[in-house]
């Protein structure tokens, strides 16, 4: 795996980006900031929002209706389907999202997982590991969605059938 130096957290461990990046586009040019306001509190794994109190994007995850144009594709450098809105736009915010982990073959640094603009999310549920973690994806991701083009999908994978039943059993 390669790993790339962002920065270091405001409690001064190193910061590393690794590839593939799961660091959104619209959200690169905040890290480094983001990550000297960031203290670890010796977590091993840890999501840190930080406000830049002023709007820095826009956020591409929006609360969804039943009259909204829903699809299901694979973003690049992901495992499995995610849901998205076609028919929507994001609305601006402050905030910026970096969830860290702890680098395993360093002891005082982390590793970046992900990081958006917008505010926390779960992971979707092909990406779970329990089943609490699994409802928990479910209940959040049926009532939400990523509007559609703010992320590289892979091509020929887009439908409108629902591929979550084997783990929201809907």
């Amino acid at each position: 795996m390669t790993k790339i130096i962002l920065g270091h957290l405001q409690s001064g461990e190193k910061v590393y980006d690794q590839s593939p990046s799961h660091i959104h586009e619209n959200a690169a040019p905040y890290i480094k900031e983001a990550l000297q306001r960031v203290h670890s509190e010796s977590r091993k794994k840890f999501d840190a929002v930080v406000d830049f109190g002023k709007p820095i994007g826009i956020s591409s995850l929006v609360m969804t209706t039943d009259n909204d144009n829903i699809v299901f594709a694979q973003r690049v450098n992901r495992k499995g389907l995610s849901r998205l809105v076609k028919n929507r736009k994001g609305k601006p915010t402050s905030t910026l999202l970096i969830g860290l982990k702890k680098a395993e073959d360093e002891p005082d640094a982390y590793l970046v997982a992900t990081s958006f603009i917008g505010l926390p999310s779960k992971n979707e549920p092909w990406d779970t590991k329990t089943e609490e973690e699994r409802k928990e994806s479910c209940a959040f991701w049926n009532k939400r969605a990523i509007i559609y083009g703010t992320e590289p999908l892979v091509q020929g994978t887009e439908t409108t059938k629902y591929p979550w039943e084997e783990y929201c059993g809907c």
